[in-house]
């Protein structure tokens, strides 16, 4: 009898029928329709070996290729007394400023054609990338595309509105399907151009200073005109956070009304008194003198401005306000953003384009909470109806001057030495019976002084 051979591949089997199997599977490995990952499954009696079927579906590299992100901006540089003549003070600031804005240009693909409206936005006190994310003042707009970043509003809200496309929060345009505003916007290419920049000086420990807010205010209007001159568009929407919100209203009125259309501030701070309003720097006053529509979002545990300060920007503003109030949420919006984002671009697009693109927001105040299905519950409410808020025990005894604070320090104070028992009880007793003063009477028929004192306002 003849001997048979080794079988020619990397298994050997122990029966003729395994061996013709295996000169089949190479055969087929040879021919490219078996992968060469597919696995052999051996049965235990027979030793016959079954081929695995092959899984329905999209391979890894078709759904990849399917996955394409939205281009980022390019870096831009603007010389300040370009385009603006630059305001004074008489005590200059005490650390070094550059001639320069850096900044990150959102533009619209050439199909698309010029941009059709304009939107600036503004960062916080440390500079960054704006809300969204957590430590984004430590991640500077030269760290746009490391993944760190994912999570930004102003990164997203530039690309959307550029592009016309709806994106994730990693920038990826996972399906071809747009939305109504989207598709809207696209088919009458009406592109929006946005200007992200950065402050021309770095705050440290000056944030309460007026020389502080008029370099703020300048580098506003610097990129303001920057963008007008560039798209021959008579004006833009201005969108402020935290240090940026009284930057972006001090700039209103240092600005031809033209220029600006509309206001957005996302837990912005407040300035005021005689020295800021000798030069019109007030926050409050620049509310009350601004006639346009604005859009106020604030978080209710916002540990760096106090919820009332947002509360009487409101109220100063008028009937074109609307205060959207979103439970739960803190000062940059790192674990709300998706309450937030949504009613931002909305409140934009309106402004520019008119209800025809978006449905216009309520000139109110909307409490916003998110769903346990994931959703989002908006509620119309009035001042009065705001003292549910107390509910949420945010004004604990270990975060007390959350709300009012001492003497407008940024941060709370926070309790380090543990306390007895009774004392822990005489001071929750002492605080239940302390008024937090979030009603009518604290907002409507008091002044800019009842501001004083609380976090997030200096003057």
């Amino acid at each position: 009898m003849r001997r048979l051979e080794t079988p020619p591949v990397s298994h050997s089997f122990p029966n003729l029928a395994g061996y013709h199997v295996g000169l089949k599977l190479e055969e087929k490995l040879k021919k490219g329709v078996a992968s060469t990952t597919t696995r052999l499954r051996e049965s235990k009696t027979t030793k016959k070996v079954f081929f695995p079927k092959k899984r329905m579906g999209t391979s890894t590299s078709k759904l990849k290729s399917e996955r394409k992100k939205l281009p980022l901006g390019r870096h831009v540089r603007i010389k300040r007394k370009d385009y603006t003549t630059e305001m004074t003070c008489e005590v200059d600031y005490p650390c070094e400023v550059d001639d320069y804005i850096d900044a990150i240009l959102y533009e619209p693909p050439p199909e698309l054609g010029p941009p059709k409206g304009i939107v600036v936005c503004a960062p916080g006190s440390l500079g960054g990338l704006g809300p969204g994310i957590i430590k984004g003042t430590e991640k500077g707009i030269d760290k746009d595309h490391t993944k760190g970043v994912y999570g930004a509003i102003y990164i997203r809200l530039g690309l959307e509105l550029a592009n016309c496309r709806e994106c994730s929060w990693n920038w990826e345009t996972k399906r071809e399907r747009k939305s109504r505003m989207d598709l809207r916007r696209h088919n009458e290419r009406l592109s929006v151009a946005v200007l992200q920049i950065d402050w021309s000086f770095r705050v440290s420990g000056h944030i309460r200073l007026k020389s502080t807010l008029v370099h703020g205010v300048n580098d506003v209007r610097a990129a303001v005109n920057y963008m007008c001159s560039r798209y021959n568009l008579p004006g833009c929407v201005l969108i402020g956070n935290s240090f940026g919100g009284p930057s972006v209203w001090a700039a209103t009125t240092h600005l031809p009304k033209k220029r600006v259309l509309a206001v957005v501030s996302f837990a912005g701070s407040a300035r005021g008194g005689p020295i800021f309003e000798k030069q019109n720097l007030g926050t409050v006053s620049a509310a009350r003198n601004f006639k346009k529509p604005c859009l106020i979002l604030h978080g209710t545990h916002d540990a760096n401005v106090a919820l009332p300060i947002a509360m009487k920007i409101h109220q100063a503003a008028g009937k074109t306000s609307t205060l959207v109030v979103v439970m739960n949420g803190e000062h940059i919006f790192a674990f709300k953003r998706h309450l937030v984002y949504p009613l931002a671009k909305r409140f934009i697009l309106h402004t520019l384009f008119g209800s025809r693109v978006a449905k216009p927001l309520a000139h109110n105040i909307n409490l916003v909470s998110a769903t346990r299905e994931g959703g989002t519950r908006s509620l119309s409410v009035e001042p009065a109806d705001l003292e549910v808020v107390k509910k949420n025990r945010f004004c604990s005894f270990r975060t007390r001057q959350w709300w009012r604070g001492g003497g407008g320090e940024p941060r709370p104070k926070m309790i380090k030495k543990r306390s007895s028992s009774a004392a822990r009880r005489k001071r929750r007793s002492k605080q239940r019976t302390k008024g937090v003063g979030i009603g009518p009477k604290s907002i409507a028929s008091a002044g800019d002084s009842t501001l004083a004192g609380y976090i997030g306002y200096n003057e």
